[in-house]
């Protein structure tokens, strides 16, 4: 992968677990990317508080907003 990536990860997702997350990010970096990273850790398989829902959405816009 090449291109700037983001993750918004549920620290308590057990379809997409974590570590899958940790493991693609650090792939990216060994090949000299930045991924955006942020885990929630009480969220699981999507977010259902709406201040992280939120949060998402800001981290995501200022993301595109750099790099696309």
């Amino acid at each position: 992968m090449r291109r700037p990536m983001a993750f918004f990860q549920g620290g308590k997702d057990s379809v997409v677990v974590p570590e899958q997350t940790r493991s693609m990010a650090e792939a990216l970096r060994a090949n000299g990317q930045q991924p955006l990273v942020r885990l929630y850790p009480e969220e699981g398989h999507g977010f259902r508080k709406a201040v992280n829902h939120a949060d998402m959405l800001s981290r995501l816009a200022a993301f595109y907003s750099r790099c696309c």
